[in-house]
């Protein structure tokens, strides 16, 4: 259906512009080169953006923020920083969930689960509270 569609949309568009004396022709091809001409405008911007983006995600990873300050920052940031804050939340939440999975694998008690909570930090802390909750 969508070939015969199509062949039948040349031959009237042949047709059109035979009958305009070629203006049909040259107003598609116009508009073509418009269309090109926005679309490459558009792609720099957004390969600007994404310059932008992983310089701003380059700088937040060597701040080196704990998991927990990562988490209060994301609310109130904006913009391009928002996006590099969640974007590292995104890494550390993958961590996060191996660790879980890790935990879940292996034998521990409550206590000692609330102990080595205790005594980590970070990405580890965040599992071990999010299993210790969870139990």
């Amino acid at each position: 259906m969508n070939l015969f569609v199509q062949f039948v949309g040349e031959i009237v568009l042949q047709y059109l512009d035979k009958k305009s004396g070629g203006k049909v022709s040259s107003t598609i091809e116009s508009a073509s080169e418009h269309i090109e001409k926005k679309h490459d405008i558009h792609m720099k911007k957004v390969e600007r953006k994404e310059d932008e983006l992983d310089r701003v995600l380059s700088l937040v990873k060597s701040q080196n923020f704990s998991y927990e300050t990562l988490m209060e920052k994301y609310p109130e940031a904006g913009g391009t920083y928002k996006l590099a804050l969640g974007r590292e939340i995104k890494e550390r939440n993958k961590l996060i969930s191996e660790y879980v999975k890790k935990i879940e694998s292996s034998y521990y008690t409550l206590e000692s689960l609330e102990e080595l909570r205790d005594k980590s930090d970070g990405e580890l802390k965040a599992a071990l509270k999010y299993v210790i909750n969870k139990n």
